[in-house]
């Protein structure tokens, strides 16, 4: 779990920031409502699963993100 600052701040760092907006933005309204509304960002939420899978990333390349989030 992070905060909505941690996850974007991450995604920054990754160089996913970009990306996962983009994907944001054509999701349904109930994710995009959660991705901007939430204050907390869930590793087992399954638009994070979806998204990852959008952009190809691995599971460990989500813990990775994760876990540089909640470094911050």
């Amino acid at each position: 779990v992070c905060t909505p600052r941690q996850a974007r701040r991450a995604l920054i760092g990754a160089g996913l920031l970009g990306a996962v907006t983009a994907w944001i933005a054509t999701a349904d309204a109930e994710t995009q409502i959660d991705w901007e509304f939430a204050t907390e960002i869930r590793r087992d939420w399954p638009p994070i699963a979806a998204c990852a899978t959008a952009l190809g990333l691995t599971d460990t390349d989500l813990d990775n993100l994760f876990a540089a989030a909640g470094a911050l």
